[in-house]
């Protein structure tokens, strides 16, 4: 049941993460590896309950009503949200860049709000990211995690194949950049297999890292003065939202 359930939720995921354009049951089945029989089966049940929709034969399947609809009926850590995605997207139109606030869940990277106001043509095409070693938010939220967890985040990323930066060759490697992080609440670093300058900081709230708040630049804007620039109003963003997520008591 469960892993019927799970290949239910990848094909959803898949389509509505491709919405409005749509998707064929083939390229579906491919890019999952599923068999085309089952593939069209759960094709056809979303289709039923609403969640996808038919275009048509030839051009396959989109979200439906039912996933619009839902996902607006979500609320989902509102204060934190409510709070940071006015500042986020400050910071993104001040810049005249990509800016976003992510959170950790197990191996997952996951994006909670995203402004663009650069000309790179960024497009969020999953709900969830296997890259915590190859991202600067990333590396920010293993950072703020247990050394337990670093290690065990470390080996089951290198035993699944996920990508690394080339400098993380060891557990002890990632421990360095990681201690580094934490020292200087930045990572900052020219990404290594797109022309961007990636940086990202954390996000607290009472002393404890929730989130991590990133930016990406073409590598060609980002030159010395301009890093200093993109990374002084990161960080002040960053200590806006935390102030904002923080309650302080005093007595006396």
């Amino acid at each position: 049941m469960i892993k019927v359930l799970g290949k239910i939720f990848e094909v959803l995921e898949l389509v509505v993460c491709e919405s409005p354009n749509p998707m064929t049951p083939m390229e579906i089945a491919g890019k999952l590896k599923m068999n085309r029989p089952t593939c069209s089966r759960i094709l056809k049940e979303l289709s039923d309950a609403g969640y996808l929709v038919r275009i048509s034969r030839q051009s396959g399947y989109a979200a439906g009503p039912r996933s619009f609809t839902f996902r607006n009926m979500v609320k989902y850590k509102t204060t934190l949200l409510e709070k940071a995605a006015p500042y986020v997207r400050d910071c993104a139109f001040q810049l005249g860049k990509s800016v976003l606030l992510c959170e950790r869940n197990g191996m997952e990277r996951y994006i909670l709000c995203h402004y663009n106001y650069s000309p790179l043509n960024i497009r969020l095409k999953q709900l969830s990211y296997h890259d915590l070693f190859e991202t600067a938010t990333g590396m920010v939220l293993a950072a703020y995690t247990s050394r337990d967890e670093q290690e065990e985040l470390f080996r089951t990323y290198r035993e699944r194949g996920y990508l690394f930066f080339p400098e993380l060759e060891t557990p002890a490697a990632a421990q360095e950049v990681f201690e580094q992080i934490k020292r200087e609440r930045l990572f900052i670093r020219d990404k290594f297999r797109t022309l961007q300058w990636i940086a990202a900081v954390p996000v607290c709230r009472n002393g404890i890292v929730v989130a991590a708040l990133g930016l990406s630049a073409p590598a060609a804007d980002a030159l010395p003065g301009e890093r200093s620039r993109m990374t002084a109003e990161l960080k002040k963003t960053a200590d806006l939202i935390s102030n904002e997520l923080s309650t302080i008591e005093t007595t006396g």
